[in-house]
C-alpha cells in the first residue's frame, strides 16, 4: 500500500525534500536500489521502491540514483534525485538533485538543487518509460 502525505505536509514539500536530500547524502547503504536502465552507454539508473509515495495530485514521488562509469562533463560520478511520476499521463520530472564526485553517493558534493523541472513524456524504449514501469 502506498503512503499519502497529509495535506499539512504538502505545504512543507520543499522543506521535506531538503531533509530527504540530507538523508540521502549519507544513507546510500540504507537504501534499497533496484536497477532500471542504462543511459548514454555509461550511466546506470536505479530507484528505491521503498521511497515511493503518492501525492495529493495523484502522482508518485520516488528517489532515484545514477552511477556514472566515468565522470560526466561536470565531474559527477553519482547522483541522487527526487522524481515525480505521473503514471496516468506517462510522464516524469525532477524535483531535487544532489551530485557527488565519487560513486555510491560519496565524496564531495558537487551540485545540489531543489527545482521542479518540466514534465518529460515517455517514448517507447526510453529511460522515462523504463523509470515509469518501475515506479507505476
Amino acid at each position: 500500500m502506498l503512503k499519502t502525505f497529509p495535506p499539512i505536509y504538502q505545504m512543507f514539500r520543499f522543506a521535506l525534500m531538503g531533509c530527504g536530500l540530507l538523508m540521502f547524502t549519507s544513507a546510500d547503504a540504507v537504501a534499497s536500489w533496484k536497477y532500471i536502465s542504462q543511459s548514454q552507454g555509461y550511466v546506470s539508473n536505479y530507484v528505491d521502491k521503498t521511497t515511493i509515495r503518492a501525492t495529493q495530485e495523484k502522482t508518485m514521488t520516488v528517489w532515484s540514483k545514477s552511477e556514472y562509469m566515468v565522470p560526466n562533463e561536470n565531474g559527477w560520478r553519482s547522483a541522487v534525485g527526487l522524481w515525480e511520476a505521473d503514471c496516468k499521463n506517462r510522464q516524469s520530472r525532477l524535483l531535487a538533485l544532489v551530485a557527488f564526485d565519487r560513486s555510491d553517493l560519496t565524496g564531495n558534493k558537487l551540485h545540489q538543487e531543489v527545482q521542479t523541472y518540466p514534465w518529460t513524456k515517455a517514448t517507447p524504449k526510453s529511460n522515462t518509460e523504463l523509470f515509469l514501469a518501475a515506479v507505476c
